[in-house]
């Protein structure tokens, strides 16, 4: 007679969580974890030039309007390099300061000056600082740059330079969060045209392919 009353309690409580299971309504949403993407990047100029004093200067003895391997210079004077073989005497210095590892572009923002090819490549680096542009500041100078800057794996180097113009190029590939790497620039002059002539150099970050 217990096992009975027993069995008919179970019984029943296994109907009334049947029940319950039937008479349920499920209803479900879906909740998402955030952190927005950062893209920031700061520009520098650890060899003493600066965003406004920038300067390429024929100083051959011909001032003709034609010299390669031109460095930059931080007068109009010519008399002070901004580009050397030593710590710290890189031209220009690029950080991530966001939060995405970042790849980056340059570019003239207008028509490149007529006569004027501007080439840049990779400073040398140790333990993690710039450690200078190779000899005399001119370590990826090219006759002819390598470099195409079409994408990650075709930035320029320490020892090949790229060709910087009115179209976007990638100088730098998967700079990571916090990370710095450090520019060195040259220009050659093929009968550039007499006086003090500007264009603008534009860097773009945006995040990493790789």
């Amino acid at each position: 007679m217990v096992s009975k009353i027993i069995k008919t309690i179970y019984i029943l409580m296994t109907l009334l969580i049947l029940a319950s299971f039937t008479l349920a309504d499920l209803q479900e949403t879906t909740v998402s974890w955030v952190v927005p993407s950062a893209v920031s990047h700061s520009v520098g100029y650890p060899g003493g030039c600066d965003a406004v004093n920038f300067f390429f200067v024929e100083h051959d003895v011909t001032i003709d309007g034609t010299q390669t391997k031109i460095i930059p210079k931080t007068t109009a004077a010519g008399d002070v390099n901004c580009q050397t073989a030593s710590a710290s005497g890189e031209a220009m210095s690029i950080t991530n300061g966001g939060n995405i590892t970042l790849d980056v572009n340059m570019t003239i923002t207008s028509i490149l000056f007529t006569g004027v090819t501007l080439k840049a490549w990779h400073a040398v680096t140790a333990a993690g600082a710039g450690a200078g542009c190779g000899t005399i500041g001119l370590g990826g100078w090219e006759a002819g740059c390598t470099a195409t800057g079409a994408d990650d794996s075709t930035v320029p180097s320490v020892s090949t330079c790229l060709s910087v113009g009115d179209t976007n190029v990638q100088l730098l590939a998967d700079l990571a969060v916090g990370d710095v790497n450090y520019l060195c620039f040259a220009a050659d002059f093929s009968s550039v045209v007499q006086g003090t002539n500007s264009d603008t150099l534009q860097s773009n970050a945006f995040q990493s392919a790789g």
